[in-house]
């Protein structure tokens, strides 16, 4: 009996440990996922000062990270200054944003007009802002003269000022008379092509064939050849027989464009004297009227602007062209390509239309680096880049 009673007795100590270690184990479980956690929230408080000078929104509750956008409109009689925080200014348009890290207050500040002068704010934005800047916004009393004024950077140009979407000048200094608040967007573009005001009127691409940016490297091509590779040799190259070389080490194996037969292949001989369309990388890739320049061209760009070696805003080094009228033309340091890539950030060599008629397997082309440019005769079925030219608009 004393038996049975203690092993009644250890099955229910068993249990209640059993359950009390569930218990535990349950508490630990949740203890240790820990749950989702919360995002940190900040409060952003505006204020208006003076409390009658205006309206102000947006403030309130924000999670770390959001944006939030504060607005001030000023009341009848009032002008809106300034935001600030803690006396120092933060901003001074109207509405300002920012990405919320921190708890903020922040004070709209107005300017009563004193029942005389009124005063107004121009605000001045440039689009796309890395293509250009502007001046000449802020706080102007009612009938004043105002000019904007719109840079363009780079290679870019201006094209217009709008207001709401509406065009309201082409120049790209614009004056008027203050008469209200005015929001102005100055707009900037990248050309197809740039006009340097040459005696031939020959207008260049601004981005090299197949870039998209004006210091984009873009494809390389051999001579005579219409489409990108991933290596470039004369085993590979279109018009050459193999790599046949002479003890001068002249390639003889020529089977296009080749005046002299001892350097075509079985004697190959052709009267063709500069590069046919057909066999243009600019006209098969961007069409008619586009094609690689002549060496001729090449000669009038360099004789008619001023060079400088450049790094762009992306870390791109290359040749910067300037015209005296002020257009600017961006040839990147690409290097070439045979086996592989060489010297690009140092020196760019650039593809023209004719070949070297005293040695057939090379082609001129416009080579540069850091200490110069000057026009030079290269291996034909090497890669290289390509700046396209056109003669109308």
């Amino acid at each position: 009996m004393n038996r049975f009673l203690t092993a009644i007795a250890t099955v229910i100590l068993i249990m209640v440990f059993a359950f009390s270690c569930k218990k535990s184990d349950t508490a630990n479980d949740g203890g240790s996922s820990g749950g989702l956690v919360e995002p940190q929230h900040y409060s952003i408080s505006v204020l208006a000062s003076p409390a009658d000078g205006g309206i102000v929104t947006g403030g309130g509750d924000f999670e770390e990270g959001r944006t939030c956008t504060v607005s001030a409109t000023p009341a009848t009689g009032y002008t809106f200054t300034n935001w600030t925080e803690n006396g120092d200014e933060v901003a001074v348009d109207a509405d300002y944003s920012f990405v919320v890290s921190g708890d903020r207050s922040l004070v709209a500040n107005f300017t009563s007009n004193g029942g005389g002068s009124v005063y107004f704010y121009v605000s001045i934005i440039a689009e796309p802002e890395e293509f250009g800047s502007v001046s000449g916004g802020g706080r102007y009393q009612e009938g004043q003269t105002c000019t904007v004024t719109a840079s363009p950077d780079f290679v870019y140009v201006f094209t217009n000022w709008t207001e709401n979407d509406t065009v309201v000048s082409d120049s790209v200094s614009y004056t008027f008379e203050v008469t209200c608040n005015r929001n102005l967007v100055a707009n900037f573009a990248l050309p197809t092509y740039v006009d340097l005001g040459l005696p031939s009127g020959t207008l260049w691409a601004s981005c090299n064939l197949g870039a998209n940016t004006p210091d984009g490297y873009g494809e390389y091509f051999a001579w005579g050849e219409t489409e990108p590779k991933s290596y470039y040799d004369c085993d590979n190259y279109r018009y050459c027989h193999g790599c046949e070389v002479d003890d001068e080490m002249n390639y003889i194996s020529m089977t296009k464009y080749c005046p002299d037969s001892y350097y075509g292949y079985n004697g190959f001989t052709d009267d063709l004297t500069i590069l046919l369309p057909d066999d243009d990388a600019a006209t098969a890739n961007m069409g008619e009227g586009w094609r690689i320049p002549t060496n001729e061209e090449w000669e009038e760009l360099m004789n008619n602007t001023s060079l400088s070696f450049y790094t762009t805003s992306n870390e791109v080094n290359g040749l910067l062209l300037t015209a005296t009228n002020g257009a600017k033309l961006f040839l990147p340091a690409a290097g070439f390509i045979s086996n592989m890539l060489w010297y690009a950030g140092s020196r760019g060599s650039y593809l023209t239309k004719s070949f070297d008629n005293d040695a057939p397997y090379n082609a001129w082309d416009l080579l540069f680096s850091s200490e110069g440019a000057r026009m030079a005769s290269g291996l034909r079925f090497l890669g290289q880049s390509v700046k396209a030219v056109r003669s109308e608009r």
